[in-house]
């Protein structure tokens, strides 16, 4: 059964998510469509309509409300998806969220609802701010108005909120009794995530910090109207399909769990899938399997024929495993027509690889090459620093910018895909590894554990320190030059932090 979250800000909504995520979507192998875990922006408009039509049963899609379109809602519910919500008292989700964008730890929410250094929440009185979310008619500064609108649609039901499948008030017996009518869980404990200092608004009002005419706005407004309506009973509509769903999904403990998630990892140069993969190893419920189309003949007959005992047979043989998989470079795939076939037959999950800097890509290709043609394997690690040091010809490193045509050809390829797709950049990795694994961990629906990569990292960042005619090769190809310089400047900082 596939299942849509709109979720409204400060309504519980990350305690949700990750409460799911433990008891249900892991555990039964779901695709989590979750932007909080693979970007840090929500999906767009035409990516959650994009998902209407991936051929998988056991898929959840989370997005906030702001960002969810009423016909988009309305179209999940017309094709048979599960749609719910969770709303509480306005006056405490109002004030959750002035506390919460005001607190020091909430960088994220200045950067990307504000644009500023500091919320405009910091520049109103918590009275100020709720008579200008309650009122259009408020004397206070044109540019706080203007993120007004944005603002309601994060925190007030959606406009045909009736259509949904399921809209409750937030608490903790509400998602208790939530997860065991519609799938079966049941959990003792709920770690609330993502909370702010707020006292709630009877406090505040009893204080003297909310005014009666602000208090007034909130007595007489819709959004209270239907804060009531759902005090009185959860809005239900259509739920008993879900029910009889359901049962063959979470509630029915005798059924077998279906077969490992199913993935491929494409790259089009050095973007570290050797790497990734070696983290892939180490994970104890992935089997992962690196460039198995090197090591035959690369006509469609054979790599059709292993892809079918490989994705097909081998899973039946081992029941723990989870998820399944093996990395290829796109040129490696003698059909890519028929390739894409198979992946979209079978729903073969694509994380893929690109590189931000193409001087960077080309480097690795080089020396990988040479690694490979000197040791027999392209991630043999070589102790010694002076090895890694050489020079690359102008004539050698224009044919390894090549790197950069496969990349575009790779992204080009990607998007034509009618499978889930997971793009990830080198960079990543390098800057933040336990969040990059994250990501991949929810996109496979694996266990999220914490590991280190035993494969030791061949390819230094600094050129400056292993390609000895750098500067020759920056004159050759001006057309490069900031990526010339960005590799400058990870020098210059590294010398500033080693004086240091």
């Amino acid at each position: 059964m596939k299942i849509a979250f709109v979720h409204i800000m400060k309504t519980g909504g990350s305690t949700v998510t990750n409460v799911l995520n433990k008891t249900a979507f892991r555990p039964h192998r779901y695709l989590q469509i979750d932007p909080e875990c693979q970007r840090e922006n929500d999906w767009s408009d035409q990516e959650l309509r994009g998902f209407l039509s991936w051929n998988t049963d056991r898929l959840y899609v989370h997005n906030h409300a702001k960002n969810w379109e009423m016909d988009t809602i309305s179209e999940y519910v017309k094709q048979g998806w599960f749609t719910f919500s969770f709303y509480r008292h306005p006056g405490d989700q109002w004030c959750s969220f002035y506390f919460w964008s005001q607190e020091a730890n909430n960088e994220r929410f200045k950067r990307r609802q504000t644009g500023r250094s500091r919320p405009f929440t910091n520049e109103l009185t918590l009275d100020e701010f709720l008579r200008l979310g309650w009122s259009d008619n408020s004397e206070l500064q044109s540019e706080y108005k203007n993120a007004m609108p944005g603002l309601r649609k994060n925190l007030d039901l959606p406009e045909r909120w009736r259509e949904m499948n399921f809209v409750a008030l937030y608490s903790n017996q509400n998602f208790k009794s939530f997860l065991k009518k519609y799938l079966g869980k049941r959990t003792w404990m709920l770690e609330q995530t993502n909370t702010s200092s707020n006292s709630g608004y009877e406090h505040y009002r009893r204080k003297g910090l909310i005014s009666k005419t602000t208090h007034e706005l909130l007595m007489d407004s819709e959004r209270y109207d239907n804060y009531q309506k759902l005090l009185e009973k959860p809005h239900e509509r259509g739920h008993e399909q879900f029910l009889t769903a359901n049962s063959n999904v979470f509630l029915n403990r005798r059924q077998r769990l279906p077969g490992p998630v199913l993935y491929v990892i494409l790259f089009a140069g050095s973007a570290g899938s050797n790497l990734l993969t070696s983290h892939f190893k180490d994970h104890p419920h992935i089997q992962a399997f690196e460039e198995e189309f090197d090591k035959f003949p690369s006509t469609w007959a054979n790599q059709k024929k292993w892809l079918r005992n490989f994705y097909v047979r081998l899973p039946k043989k081992d029941r723990s495993i989870q998820a399944l998989g093996f990395n290829t470079k796109l040129t490696s795939i003698s059909d890519t027509s028929r390739f894409r076939e198979f992946l979209e037959q079978h729903q073969v999950r694509v994380i893929y690889l690109t590189r931000t800097n193409p001087v960077k890509m080309a480097v690795s290709d080089v020396l990988d090459r040479r690694r490979r043609e000197r040791c027999g394997g392209s991630h043999v690690h070589e102790p010694s620093h002076d090895s890694c040091t050489t020079q690359i010809s102008v004539e050698e490193f224009h044919e390894a910018l090549k790197c950069e045509q496969r990349s575009a050809e790779l992204d080009e390829y990607v998007s034509t895909l009618d499978v889930p797709k997971l793009r990830l950049e080198y960079e990543e990795l390098q800057q933040d590894e336990a969040a990059a694994l994250h990501r991949i961990w929810m996109f496979l629906g694996v266990g999220l554990i914490k590991m280190s990569a035993k494969l030791p990292k061949n390819n230094v960042d600094n050129l400056d320190e292993i390609v000895l005619n750098l500067d020759e090769l920056r004159a050759a190809f001006p057309g490069y030059e900031e990526h010339f310089v960005e590799c400058a400047n990870y020098l210059a900082d590294e010398l500033k932090i080693k004086k240091k």
